[in-house]
C-alpha cells in the first residue's frame, strides 16, 4: 500500500490509486469512444439529409433524419452517464487520496514536521487530490478528442484521399508541437505551484503571527514580503500562459490554412462531379469540429500541465520515504514492568549539523533507577529535548543503546514503545475539541469518569465545572481558557494514561509559583513509584530529584543530586544561584 510502501512515482504509484475505481475509469473512457463514434455518424446522416433534399428525395431522406436525431440522442445519453460516474467517482477518489496520504505522513519521522509547516502539507494533500482528479478528468477529455479527430481524419479518406491526406499532415504537425508543447507545459506548471505554496506558507506565517506582527508596528514590512512573493507567482504564472498563447496563434493559423485547402479542393472536386452538396457540408463540418477538437485539446494540455506540476508539488511535500526500521509491524510489543531507563553509550548527529561538528553525548552512559525522579537541566539547546526524543524513538542514536527494563526500544514497534509513556509537553498539544476529548487524547477509551478523576488529580476539575458544557465544552470556540487551566488540561491527560514513566516538559511553566507548588505536589502524590523525567528551567522545582542530569551543548556535563551538584559549584549552582 502507498500508505507504507516506499515506492517510486510511476504508473504503477498512480494505478494504487486508481484501482479501487478501474470500472469507472474504463467506464469513462469507453463513454468517449462511444460518443466520438456518434458524432461521425452525426455528420454523416448530415450530409445524406442534404443530399437528399437537394435532389428534392425528400421521403428518403427521413431515415437519416432518424440517424440524425439518434445520434445526438445518444451523445446525451453519454454525457448523462458521464456525469453520473462522476459524480461518485470525484469524491470517492478525494477521500481515498486524502485517507492514503494521511496515513503517510503520520508514519514520518518528527524531522519532516519541522521542516514542512503546517500550511505546506494541507496545500501539498489539497493540491494532490485536486490534481489527480484533474489529471484524470482532462486526460479522458483528451482521450476523447484524440478519437473523435482519428475518426474524422478516417471519415474524410473515404470521402476524397485529398481531404484525407491534408488531414492527416495537419493532426501529424499539431501532434509534434502539442508533445513539445506539453513538455514545457509541466516544468512550467510545476514551477507555478512551487511559487504558488512558497507564497501560501509565508501568509500562513504571517497570520499565525499576527499580534507579533501588529505589536510590532510590522505591517508595511509585511505587504512588502508579500508583494515580492506575490511577484514571484505572477511572473510564473505569465511564463506559462505565454507558452499557450502560442499555442492558440499557432492553432488559428493551421485552421486558416486548412480551412482555405479544403475549400479549393472541394469546389475543385465539385467542378468535376466527385463531390456533392453534402459532402461540402459534411467537410466543412468536420474541419470546424476538428478546429473546436484542436482547440480543446490545446486547454487540455494546459489543464493537464497544470494538473501534473499540482500533482508532483503535492508529491513533493506529502510523499517522503518511511524508515522501515522503525515501522516494522513485525516487531515484538514492549512489555515495562519497572520502568528502569538506561542511555548506553549514545552518540548522534542531527542530519542537517555541520560534518565537522562533533556529535552530541559521545558516549555518556545514564541509568535511571525504576520509580525514581531524575530532572533533566541546563541551558537551551544543551541537548535536553534530544534526551527525550530518543526515549520517544522520534529520533535513534547513531551509536549506542537505549533500555527500558534491559530491553533496547530498537527491537520493539514504536507503538508499544511511545504507549509506555504519559507526556505532559512544553508546548500544549491542545485540539479545537471538546474538553473529555483532550484529556483523553491517547487514552480514547477511558470513560466520563476516569476523565473526571484525572481532572481533579489535577486540579482541573474546579475549572471546568464551571463552563458552559463543562467537560463538552470545545476549545477555543466555546471557551478560552488561560496557560495554566491548559497546562493542568494536559496534566490531566498525562495522569490518565497511567503510563509507567511520564515525562514531564516544563509541567508548570504556565503557572504561578503557589499554583506550581500545589500542582508539583499532586504530581508527586499521583505518580508515587512510577518513574519520572522532569525537564525543568526552574531549577526550584527540581530540588527533590533523585537524580539531576545537567546538560550543555549535547553533553552531560555533571549528573547527582541537588546537595551533590551545588557543592560541587560548577554549571548547576552557577544556574540555580540565578534563579
Amino acid at each position: 500500500m502507498l500508505e507504507k510502501k516506499n515506492k517510486e512515482i510511476n504508473l504503477s504509484f498512480f494505478w494504487d490509486i486508481l484501482k479501487p475505481f478501474k470500472l469507472y475509469i474504463l467506464g469513462i473512457f469507453s463513454l468517449g469512444v462511444i460518443y466520438s463514434g456518434f458524432i461521425i455518424l452525426k455528420v454523416t446522416a448530415l450530409k445524406a439529409i442534404i443530399n437528399y433534399l437537394s435532389a428534392r428525395e425528400i421521403e428518403k431522406a427521413y431515415a437519416p433524419i432518424g440517424v440524425y436525431l439518434g445520434a445526438w440522442f445518444v451523445n446525451e445519453i453519454c454525457w448523462r452517464i458521464r456525469d453520473y460516474c462522476s459524480m461518485y467517482f470525484k469524491p470517492l477518489l478525494k477521500q481515498r487520496i486524502t485517507n492514503l496520504f494521511l496515513s503517510r505522513i503520520l508514519l514520518y519521522k518528527d524531522e519532516y514536521f519541522q521542516k514542512n509547516n503546517p500550511t505546506a502539507i494541507v496545500n501539498g494533500l489539497r493540491n494532490m487530490f485536486d490534481g489527480v482528479e484533474d489529471y484524470i478528468f482532462t486526460l479522458e477529455e483528451l482521450f476523447s478528442h484524440f478519437i473523435f479527430i482519428v475518426s474524422t481524419c478516417v471519415s474524410m479518406f473515404f470521402v476524397n484521399h485529398y481531404f484525407g491526406f491534408t488531414c492527416l499532415i495537419w493532426m501529424v504537425t499539431w501532434g509534434f508541437f502539442a508533445y513539445y508543447w506539453s513538455q514545457n507545459g509541466y516544468a512550467l506548471a510545476f514551477a507555478v505551484h512551487e511559487t504558488r505554496i512558497k507564497m501560501n506558507s509565508h501568509l500562513g506565517d504571517v497570520f499565525a503571527n499576527m499580534s507579533t506582527v501588529k505589536s510590532f508596528n510590522a505591517e508595511e514590512y509585511e505587504k512588502e514580503k508579500a508583494a515580492i512573493q506575490t511577484k514571484s507567482v505572477l511572473k510564473s504564472e505569465i511564463k506559462r500562459e505565454k507558452m499557450f498563447f502560442k499555442i492558440w496563434v499557432v492553432q488559428g493559423i493551421s485552421f486558416f490554412l486548412v480551412l482555405s485547402i479544403s475549400l479549393f479542393i472541394l469546389i475543385s472536386q465539385y467542378k468535376v462531379g466527385k463531390v456533392t452538396i453534402g459532402d461540402f457540408a459534411m467537410i466543412l463540418e468536420l474541419i470546424q469540429a476538428i478546429y473546436l477538437n484542436l482547440f480543446e485539446v490545446g486547454k487540455d494540455i494546459s489543464e493537464v500541465s497544470e494538473s501534473y506540476g499540482r500533482i508532483k508539488q503535492g508529491l513533493s511535500t506529502v510523499y517522503k520515504k518511511i524508515s522501515e526500521k522503525a515501522h516494522n509491524p513485525k516487531l515484538p510489543d514492549l512489555e515495562v514492568k519497572k520502568g528502569e531507563i538506561v542511555f548506553d553509550n549514545i552518540t548522534y548527529k542531527y542530519p542537517d549539523s555541520d560534518p565537522d561538528s562533533p556529535p552530541l553525548f559521545k558516549n555518556n552512559y545514564i541509568k535511571i533507577e525504576a520509580g525514581s525522579t531524575v530532572a533533566i537541566v541546563g541551558p537551551s539547546g544543551g541537548g535536553k529535548t534530544t534526551l527525550i526524543k530518543f526515549l520517544l524513538r522520534l529520533i535513534t542514536p547513531d551509536s549506542g543503546k537505549v533500555l527500558i527494563d534491559g530491553k533496547d526500544i530498537s527491537k520493539y514497534s514504536i507503538e508499544s514503545v511511545r504507549s509506555t509513556f504519559g507526556i505532559i509537553p512544553q508546548e500544549l498539544g491542545l485540539f479545537k475539541r471538546s474538553i473529555e476529548d483532550n484529556i483523553k487524547y491517547g487514552s480514547f477509551n477511558s470513560t466520563r469518569e476516569e476523565v473526571i478523576a484525572a481532572a481533579k488529580q489535577s486540579g482541573a476539575h474546579e475549572f471546568i465545572k464551571n463552563l458552559h458544557n463543562d467537560y463538552d465544552a470545545k476549545l477555543e470556540l466555546e471557551c478560552n481558557l488561560s496557560g495554566g487551566q491548559k497546562q493542568r488540561l494536559m496534566i490531566a491527560r498525562g495522569l490518565l494514561r497511567k503510563a509507567k514513566i511520564f515525562i514531564f516538559d516544563e509541567p508548570t511553566s504556565a503557572l504561578d509559583l503557589q499554583t506550581e507548588a500545589d500542582v508539583l505536589e499532586s504530581i508527586d502524590h499521583v505518580t508515587k513509584g512510577y518513574t519520572k523525567i522532569i525537564v525543568a528551567h526552574r531549577l526550584k522545582t527540581v530540588e527533590k530529584a533523585d537524580l539531576i542530569l545537567v546538560c550543555s551543548k549535547g553533553e552531560i556535563v555533571e549528573k547527582g543530586t541537588h546537595e551533590e551538584l551545588t557543592n560541587k559549584n560548577g554549571l548547576y549552582a552557577k544556574l540555580f544561584n540565578l534563579v
